[in-house]
């Protein structure tokens, strides 16, 4: 457990390191990523139009969520919105992003992992992760328990992810 505990520990910490600065250059400030998802948000969730055509009353649960760009875009189109990531900064940023674009999101800090499931179970319509995630689970039959646990029987995931030695 206590090693489980140093990755938890290294991960939050390297993901807290100029997080919020790195998306402000990247994407630029939250108000100003706000006005392009407001006038476009199927724009960032292009790449998943053919598995998902409305997200109207939807539940999601975006795991990993990071700056909350793909959770704001699903607000936008009628989503309730969970994002679970381990990074302050990455909520900072998302939550202020969320505000500007006039929408609301939950934002949970903590590892994936320790996600209340039971609490959750069978409350989500659709998860979805994206972008540099998987890589990052350390016990991959133990993270689809979680997401299996809290999907609705006729839910859905949707992964689109990229090994790291891509980029």
């Amino acid at each position: 457990m206590k090693l489980h505990d140093d990755i938890i520990r290294l991960n939050r910490d390297g993901w807290n390191r100029l997080a919020y600065s790195a998306w402000v250059n990247a994407n630029g400030t939250p108000e100003q990523l706000a006005r392009r998802l407001v006038n476009d948000p199927w724009r960032k969730m292009a790449p998943f139009r053919s598995f998902i055509d409305d997200l109207k009353g939807l539940r999601v649960a975006n795991f990993l969520g990071s700056n909350g760009k793909m959770a704001v875009s699903m607000a936008l189109l009628g989503a309730e919105v969970t994002v679970v990531d381990i990074s302050e900064d990455n909520a900072r940023y998302a939550r202020e992003l969320a505000a500007a674009a006039g929408v609301h999101i939950d934002y949970w800090v903590m590892d994936v992992m320790q996600f209340p499931v039971q609490e959750y179970a069978g409350a989500f319509d659709l998860v979805m992760m994206e972008l540099g995630i998987l890589h990052r689970i350390m016990d991959l039959r133990h993270f689809f328990g979680i997401v299996a646990t809290v999907l609705k029987d006729s839910g859905r995931v949707v992964v689109r992810d990229y090994h790291p030695f891509n980029k």
